[in-house]
Formats: C-alpha cells, structure tokens, sequence
C-alpha cells in the first residue's frame, strides 16, 4: 500500500507542474482537507460520464468536475463549481 501512495503522490506532484499544490477557497471559506487538515491541494479536471451520452459517443459532451487532490494525503475532493484560489 506504501508503494501505491507514493506513486499517487509522485502523479500529483507531476500534475501540479512547476506551480506545485495551491491553497484554495469555497463560498469565501478556505478549504482545508477533512481528512487531515492541510490546505494545498493539486487541481484536476474530471469528466461526468453518463450511460446514456456514452452509448451514443458524446462523452465529449458532459459537464466537467474539478477535482482537487490533498498535497499531503491525496485526498480527492470533487466540486462542480470550481474552486477559486486563495
């Protein structure tokens, strides 16, 4: 398991480019990890896929998720909205 977190560590690392995990906020509010409480995360996006729009090839069509992915315990949080940066 270690080994697994590592490399989900090393991938956000990798995707949050040279800029490196960023603090964000919701609704005015700093948002902190429930899971550990740090509060620099690495921003990802994530299409929503339904059945449907996928057996008809549009999954290009679907709305897209913000992810963002806890720095210190990959934690991902998903928001519609996305996030503004703090």
């Amino acid at each position: 398991m270690n080994k697994f977190l590592r490399a989900v560590k090393a991938g956000i690392g990798a995707a949050a480019g040279s800029s490196g995990p960023r603090r964000y906020q919701v609704a005015g509010r700093a948002l902190k990890c429930p899971m550990c409480g740090h509060d620099h995360f690495a921003r990802g996006e994530a299409q929503l896929h339904s059945m449907g729009m996928t057996f008809v090839g549009l999954e290009w069509a679907q709305k897209e998720a913000t992810t963002l992915a806890c720095a210190q315990c990959s934690r991902v949080e998903w928001f519609l909205d996305a996030p503004d940066e703090a």
